[in-house]
């Protein structure tokens, strides 16, 4: 398809050489129809004010070569296994004959495939739910930090439009190499995994369980508090929280399971790093700057683990002491009180019997404390 010319962009208003932009539009005209951009996409983007964005846009963009079936000829034929593995990147599956699939889905299903016949079908496609559901969310995380620093900035200082342009070319440069860092970062991880694992199963038949210490902490006062705060300072106290709980869980040789506004989940394989980074926790959020109290509860045993994720009567249990105590307390079971006794530098105090609910008898608990 031959490019617009400047007698058509002048003629559909999208170019007005008298203009006291018009330089500025004219270098932003110039790039886009250098990437190939048609004068539909042109267009529909200044319909909505999102000219410079197409810049991006156009490099992002994966070209539609293929069809589903033209892809699932690869492998094997199996339209209804591609189709599986597609959607458990968490992308939109297209109609069979839509040529809607470019070169990086292809490549993406050709990387995939051994990991498709290395494990059941099932167990693969669990797999990259995690992954996918994983990058989506640096995804989503990268465009909000990038909106909320570099384009609030641009849009405060009255940038051009060649301004945001430059911006996001800078991002996205930026960007590529943050995804060529994923592979070692994620082979880090793995190395961690593995050790964690082979720690916390050790002296266990199976494979279904593993043997840790897990607790949540979470913040009393939190969601009254989302309520009277802006949506830009409730930002700020949501990093501030996740920033603190990530440094502190790191710190003693343990893992964030997840995230939950207010809550951390968290696990550790030995018993005092467990110990030390609930009380870390209780102490990094005692200084009310997030403008809530934290409180906490502890557990130590076998637990379920699929997906990256923790499951089983001790994760409600811990979920439950810590809804119990009160601000500032972490509650812990008799589970992890025996293995503590020997640290010097935790103590237990005894906090009674609670009923928990989903639970039919009374709990006995104690208080973590710092000796």
């Amino acid at each position: 398809m031959a490019s617009p010319t400047w007698e058509q962009l002048e003629e559909v208003g999208l170019y007005d050489p008298s203009a006291p932009t018009a330089d500025d539009r004219r270098q932003l005209l110039e790039l886009l129809v250098t990437r190939g951009a048609t004068m539909e996409q042109l267009l529909a983007a200044d319909r909505i004010g999102r000219l410079p964005t197409l810049a991006s846009d156009l490099l992002l963009t994966d070209e539609p070569r293929y069809t589903l079936k033209e892809v699932s000829a690869e492998f094997g034929g199996d339209l209804a296994r591609t189709a599986s593995a597609i959607r458990a990147s968490g992308l939109p599956v297209p109609d069979p004959d839509e040529v809607a699939l470019g070169e990086q889905d292809l490549f993406l299903l050709r990387r995939l495939s051994p990991a498709l016949e290395l494990f059941p079908e099932d167990t693969a496609m669990s797999l990259l739910r995690v992954i996918s559901s994983s990058l989506a969310r640096i995804a989503d995380a990268s465009v909000t930090a990038y909106l909320d620093t570099v384009e609030r900035n641009i849009v405060a200082e009255g940038g051009t439009e060649m301004d945001h342009v430059e911006a996001v070319d800078r991002a996205n440069s930026v960007l590529g190499g943050t995804v060529e860092a994923l592979g070692p970062l994620l082979l880090n991880h793995l190395r961690q995994a593995i050790d964690r694992s082979r720690r916390a199963r050790e002296g266990l038949a199976g494979f279904d369980t593993v043997r840790m210490g897990l607790g949540f902490v979470d913040m009393v006062g939190f969601t009254p508090l989302s309520q009277q705060v802006s949506a830009s300072r409730l930002g700020s106290l949501v990093e501030d929280f996740e920033a603190r709980a990530f440094d502190r869980v790191a710190e003693h040789d343990g893992r964030v399971v997840k995230l939950i506004g207010d809550e951390v989940m968290f696990v550790a394989v030995e018993p005092h790093d467990a110990a030390v980074i609930a009380l870390d926790l209780i102490e990094a959020f005692s200084d009310n700057t997030v403008g809530a109290t934290p409180r906490g509860g502890l557990v130590f045993g076998e637990v379920i683990v699929r997906g990256g994720d923790f499951y089983g009567p001790l994760v409600n249990l811990a979920s439950r002491l810590a809804g119990e105590a009160v601000p500032g307390e972490v509650l812990v079971t008799d589970s992890i009180r025996a293995p503590l006794e020997s640290n010097d530098d935790v103590a237990l105090e005894p906090a009674g019997r609670r009923m928990l609910k989903g639970f039919a008898e009374p709990i006995r608990v104690w208080t973590l404390e710092r000796r």
